[in-house]
């Protein structure tokens, strides 16, 4: 258990080490995992597009981001959205999750949701920034760490990505509130490097759970759905889904591809570490951007930490796309200090549908080589 000693936070490093000191003995003994893009016990990449579905295993690291504060009333119901999120990994088939909670405070109930809490009450986006909406970078840097199952004496996670060998065949990082139905992960272990490989970025959209998934969270500009755009997957050698429909060959490129969290493949999270896109001092904050009323609009400190390889130079809008079967749930309704008019998920399956229903009609989601 971590708490604070003589009120002061647990050195933060410190904090993440010991919690994960339990996961690094769990991950050496995993049994029968495959391990994708190792050079031990490897997974084929077939095995790599079923896991999830329960007919292969795996080991994924995940972080949670958790701010807990108010009355006793709104932390016990932010608690019950946190259950809701750890719940959800849990019940993905064929996956072991090794789940890290970072929390400004000890949560109670979740203890056989999650392997360790890590409690850091002032948490630190980097140098000379202390605020509550920084426990997502804190949550970073622990994946960070967790990646390699154990940091060297003289790792310094505040200027290096990580030291040492990745460990793990996914690694996610969510907030407290977002839900990941067990189709969504599956649907995207199955795709992810596969279009990776295509220079490709799969990302979530989220839905929101208030109105039962019928509202986008995060396309609310006027001209959003407008904007986005369907594109059709002819990858040569596609492997057909079960019970797939013409509507399954289509992409939606968004507007905003925000959601709150990532999911990465081991591959995804190597290039990540090269880049800068994890360190908060070394990033370039100004790159993330979203569209209001016509006004560019930076995204936020908290947000900034879910973009996972979205603004990596390498990267970008351009090349990050969602799907309708790939969807996570925003538990909790966004808060707003206006009216907020949220697109459907209808207009989204209307510009998939007109898509389907004449391929020559929509661009192509990899263009052919040495067309322009």
């Amino acid at each position: 258990m971590l708490r604070t000693r003589c009120g002061r936070p647990v050195d933060r490093l410190g904090a993440i080490v010991a919690a994960w000191s339990v996961l690094r003995a769990l991950s050496a003994s995993a049994p029968g995992a495959c391990t994708v893009g190792s050079g031990e016990s490897p997974c084929t990449e077939d095995d790599a597009q079923h896991i999830g579905d329960g007919s292969d295993s795996a080991v994924a690291a995940a972080v949670v981001s958790h701010w807990s504060d108010g009355a006793q009333e709104k932390r016990r119901a932010r608690t019950q959205l946190l259950r809701r999120t750890l719940t959800s990994l849990q019940n993905v088939p064929g996956v072991d999750f090794r789940t890290l909670l970072l929390t400004n405070r000890r949560v109670a109930g979740v203890d056989g949701l999650v392997d360790e809490q890590v409690v850091i009450p002032s948490p630190r986006c980097g140098e000379g920034l202390t605020h509550n909406f920084c426990m997502p970078w804190e949550a970073i840097k622990a994946l960070r760490f967790a990646s390699t199952g154990s940091v060297p004496h003289r790792c310094n996670l505040n200027v290096q990505a990580s030291c040492g060998t990745l460990k793990y065949d996914f690694y996610i990082y969510l907030e407290d509130d977002m839900e990941l139905p067990t189709a969504s992960f599956q649907f995207w272990a199955r795709h992810a490097d596969r279009l990776y490989r295509e220079g490709v970025l799969l990302l979530p959209h989220r839905r929101e759970g208030a109105t039962g998934g019928v509202h986008l969270t995060d396309c609310f500009d006027v001209d959003c759905v407008r904007r986005a755009k369907a594109l059709w997957d002819d990858a040569s050698g596609r492997e057909p889904l079960d019970g797939e429909s013409a509507t399954d060959h289509v992409y939606i490129r968004p507007d905003n591809p925000y959601a709150a969290c990532f999911l990465m493949t081991r591959r995804q999270f190597r290039d990540y570490l090269q880049g800068l896109e994890w360190s908060f001092d070394r990033k370039d904050r100004d790159r993330p951007s979203y569209l209001l009323g016509g006004v560019r609009q930076v995204w936020g400190t908290r947000e900034q930490a879910a973009g996972g390889l979205l603004w990596d130079p390498r990267f970008g809008p351009q090349k990050a796309v969602t799907h309708l079967r790939f969807s996570v749930v925003h538990q909790a309704p966004p808060y707003s200090e206006g009216p907020v008019v949220f697109h459907k998920v209808s207009e989204y399956e209307e510009k998939v549908e007109d898509c389907a229903r004449d391929f020559r009609d929509c661009d192509r989601l990899v263009p052919k080589r040495g067309k322009k």
